[in-house]
């Protein structure tokens, strides 16, 4: 994995891995090469969209994953993005809209 020039700094009593090439972070091989032994950490907080789940689900159950939304492209919650060149209502942005199914058939 070239993650470019790379550092595991000590802020107080927490530890932060800071990368100089953006990656999502994928596998635990990405913080276990500083020596971090993943299954001993009290909490991990990975800047990922989703990626994580895979190479972490050995480690992590589902139960033990907290994701939290934060501003900017990458918010699960699309009512908060600010579109503006889309029709309007679409679901899942409005999840109030009302909508139904229309079946056309043509018969010769």
């Amino acid at each position: 994995m070239d993650l470019g020039p790379c550092a595991l700094l000590r802020i107080g009593r927490v530890r932060v891995i800071v990368i100089s090439k953006r990656r999502q972070c994928c596998e635990p091989m990405m913080i276990e090469r500083f020596g971090v032994d993943l299954r001993t950490l009290r909490s991990l907080v990975v800047k990922s969209r989703g990626h994580f789940r895979a190479g972490f689900d050995d480690i992590f159950a589902d139960e033990q994953i907290v994701e939290i939304d934060a501003p900017g492209l990458t918010t699960p919650v699309l009512s908060r993005v600010p579109y503006e060149n889309i029709p309007r209502p679409m679901y899942p942005i409005d999840p109030d809209m009302a909508w139904e199914v229309t079946v056309q058939t043509k018969f010769a």
